[in-house]
């Protein structure tokens, strides 16, 4: 469970029986808050395969620019160090950023999608693809980046395929490939 107020992120774990999960965190709770970047919004969450929970979202500073965001914490709670800078990988691509979904896939690499803008109006989608330690994957267009160039309809068009959430824990969730989502 989530909770994200603008000021800081906030994470719950609870017991199957509603109760917090005092091992999780701080006493049940993971705050996120940076002081460089007042304002969080975190809508993507996943849990990778070693347990390891990733989040992705954006991260505005004082001059009202936004960057993309994506941290990873360890099972208990804990940020991984092991993962980009202290747990945190952030995104500059030269506009402004952000995640709306995340997904974990083999070996833990990463994907996470969104939108940048450079100017008013003109938003593209933008996929990121992570290998497990928080670098772009190399093997994956520039770096680990695809920003093609789309209308804002075709970006909406292409958040829209990770709505489409399973119904049940059972059933797997994949991201699209490029190719099969239309890139």
């Amino acid at each position: 469970v989530g909770d994200n107020h603008g000021m800081a992120m906030r994470m719950l774990r609870l017991q199957k029986n509603g109760d917090f999960d005092r091992e999780f965190g701080d006493n049940g709770v993971i705050t996120f808050s940076n002081k460089a970047y007042p304002s969080v919004y975190i809508p993507g969450l996943s849990i990778q395969e070693d347990n390891k929970i990733i989040v992705c979202g954006n991260i505005i500073n004082e001059q009202d620019q936004s960057n993309a965001i994506i941290i990873r914490f360890l099972p208990d709670g804990r940020r991984d160090s092991s993962f980009g800078k202290n747990g945190i990988v952030v995104f500059d691509g030269g506009g402004s950023e952000e995640l709306n979904d995340i997904a974990s896939l083999e070996n833990n690499q990463i994907t996470a999608i969104g939108k940048i803008r450079k100017e008013v109006g003109n938003e593209s989608l933008l996929i990121l693809e992570l290998d497990k330690n928080g670098n772009g994957e190399s093997g994956f267009s520039q770096n680990g980046v695809i920003i093609p160039t789309r209308t804002n309809e075709e970006v909406q068009y292409h958040l829209s395929l990770l709505e489409e959430r399973p119904e049940t824990e059972d059933e797997a969730y994949e991201c699209p490939k490029p190719d099969e989502a239309g890139l």
